[in-house]
């Protein structure tokens, strides 16, 4: 009698059902490339997490607060590139992971929501911590399915197949997160342990899976030859990168569509590219608050192409919405809408990179142009003018924080910046003079919530250290992920901006009643976080000048260990100095600019200039 014969009768016991169902189950995520398993405590999904545990290459990350819980498994996927499974128990548990799941849609990030839950018999008759958890996070996730509980008499292919078709959902264009709700019937572990479930899968003389083979999105002949001529017969046009959905970041294709088109190009802090060096001049650097400080017509391109997702800059939106261009193609490889102002074209479904590929071959070389050199000019004076700004700005300011920062950035160090203001200030004055590491954000519904944990999940995700750039609301919302950092092998960095209170309302034309906007609105508060450092082990720098937060900068960056960094502005004053910056820029029409027009224009004619 074979070993199968002899254990009948124990695969049979209550309970171990359960355990061969959570050990296949973890088996075929595996199996499928899934190598994170971030757990939450509990009871109902203890055969789930302890069937994690026990997989040799199953990486587990635990966390008392399944909220933090998720947005640490997006911030994970977002750097790995690859997909991640939460596991949690019934009730709320799964309730505090919707905000990073509608995230995690929003974003297109691949996650594997595992939630453990009552029988049948037990749901609707106000059975303990049962809630309704079929369908509980709707259209957020691209596919749900309610787990029926372990039995032999279901066959076990049907669990196989089913993990496979879910990782596949998770993983396919547009990718997102799928939720498997797992129903678990008392006893949950097996009273006998002469043969485990691991043993018994082991056994089986077939291990049947299912394994989906998706194809790459590429141009057909068709629409690459309409793509060249619409972008090759027109001189006024302009490139947009946005965050893209490539795990391999190379800007060369992008400036050699840049090149050949004589456009310029606008690459987005998200797009991994800034802190990739272009040769050649088409690149626009500072082009946010170039865009801000001017209103010329003769800057409206005929033709807008736009790889990956939107910009996190607005005024670029606005101005691709005023340009009323005759064309504007959006190129992504999901077909998901990214279009808020209606002013898209030309949708075309193919992955960014393999579309600028596909083309190149097929677009002629054009000489320079008076319209590049326009935009050329006007990025290098932008440039130029802030440059002599901030080296002129003695006070540590926000503003100056990230164009300090840009100075700073190595190919060893990746960011991620928060939102609200954070992100936006990246945005406008962050741009490295070196080649840097990738830099995130959770741009997606850009909630404040979850942004701590999903910086330390990132690190994680990309096996290095993280400069997180944070306000302080955002941080207080999320102080109690830092008990994550026990468990990341890398350090983490929190630069900490404290304006007491939503700096960013400053900016928007809300009712003048003081009281009513600093307690309701911008959230007026009295905390610092040196004590929070200490609750959580961290050091500690709050820098009053700009050399301070240099010196405090760097000596996080030698210690190697994690740190808080507080800087610590006025709302005001921050609000203020974005309009000085702006009225710099405006100051356009100096005599050395009437220069440099006359000289462009000789150029262009092939007369030299005296």
């Amino acid at each position: 009698m074979d070993i199968l014969s002899k254990t009948v009768k124990v695969t049979q016991a209550p309970g171990f059902q359960n355990e061969i169902w959570a050990a296949l189950t973890i088996k075929e995520l595996i199996r499928h490339n899934i190598r994170g398993f971030c757990v939450a405590p509990g009871a109902r999904n203890a055969p789930l997490v302890l069937a994690a545990a026990d997989h040799p290459l199953a990486q587990v990350i635990s966390h008392f607060d399944e909220r933090g819980l998720g947005f640490y498994a997006l911030g994970q996927a977002k750097g790995s590139r690859m997909g991640v499974a939460i596991i949690v128990t019934s009730g709320t548990a799964v309730g505090n992971l919707f905000p990073a799941v509608m995230e995690a849609s929003a974003q297109r990030v691949p996650l594997v929501v595992l939630s453990a839950d009552r029988p049948p018999e037990l749901r609707q008759c106000g059975a303990h911590q049962t809630a309704d958890q079929v369908k509980m996070f709707g259209k957020y996730v691209k596919w749900d399915v309610d787990i029926p509980v372990p039995s032999a008499e279901v066959a076990e292919n049907y669990l196989s197949s089913t993990i496979a078709y879910a990782v596949y959902q998770a993983k396919a264009h547009p990718q997102g997160p799928v939720h498997l709700n797992c129903m678990l019937r008392k006893p949950l572990h097996c009273q006998t342990k002469s043969f485990s479930a691991s043993t018994y899968l082991s056994c089986q003389e077939k291990q049947a899976s299912t394994f989906y083979h998706p194809s790459t999105c590429q141009l057909d002949q068709e629409t690459m030859q309409y793509l060249a001529h619409e972008w090759s017969c027109h001189e006024k046009g302009i490139i947009i990168v946005g965050e893209l959905s490539v795990a391999e970041y190379d800007l060369s294709v992008f400036a050699l569509l840049a090149e050949k088109l004589n456009w310029p190009l606008f690459v987005d802090p998200l797009s991994q590219l800034r802190g990739k060096k272009d040769e050649n001049t088409h690149t626009l650097a500072y082009y946010t608050p170039l865009l801000q400080s001017t209103s010329s017509h003769d800057l409206r391109p005929e033709v807008i192409v736009h790889f990956g997702n939107r910009p996190v800059s607005q005024k670029l939106q606005d101005f691709c919405k005023k340009a009323n261009s005759r064309k504007y193609f959006h190129i992504a490889p999901h077909d998901h809408r990214q279009d808020p102002d209606c002013v898209v074209s030309n949708r075309i479904i193919c992955g960014e990179k393999q579309c600028c590929q596909q083309l190149l071959p097929h677009l002629p070389s054009k000489t320079r142009t008076h319209w590049i050199e326009k935009w050329h000019r006007l990025s290098q004076s932008t440039s130029d003018k802030l440059n002599t700004f901030f080296a002129a700005q003695k006070k540590l300011s926000e503003p100056y924080l990230f164009h300090a920062l840009a100075s700073k950035a190595s190919a060893k160090m990746a960011f991620f910046i928060g939102n609200s203001m954070p992100i936006r200030d990246a945005d406008s004055f962050f741009f490295p003079l070196q080649n840097t590491g990738p830099l995130f954000s959770n741009r997606g519904l850009s909630g404040i919530d979850g942004n701590v944990a999903t910086a330390i999940g990132v690190s994680k995700g990309i096996d290095s250290p993280v400069v997180a750039i944070l306000g302080d609301l955002t941080f207080l919302h999320d102080i109690n992920s830092l008990a994550l950092l026990q468990k990341n092998p890398h350090p983490m960095i929190f630069i900490v901006l404290n304006n007491q209170g939503g700096g960013i309302f400053s900016f928007l034309p809300l009712p003048s009643k003081e009281k009513v906007f600093e307690d309701c609105i911008a959230l007026d508060h009295p905390f610092d976080f040196k004590s929070v450092s200490t609750l959580f082990h961290l050091d500690y720098h709050k820098p009053e000048s700009q050399s301070a937060f240099a010196k405090a900068f760097d000596t996080s960056l030698e210690s190697q260990k994690s740190a808080i960094i507080e800087v610590t502005t006025n709302r005001q004053e921050n609000y203020h100095l974005h309009q000085e910056i702006t009225d710099l820029l405006k100051e356009r029409k100096t005599k050395q600019d009437k220069d440099i027009v006359r000289k462009i224009a000789l150029f262009c004619s092939g007369t030299s200039a005296q």
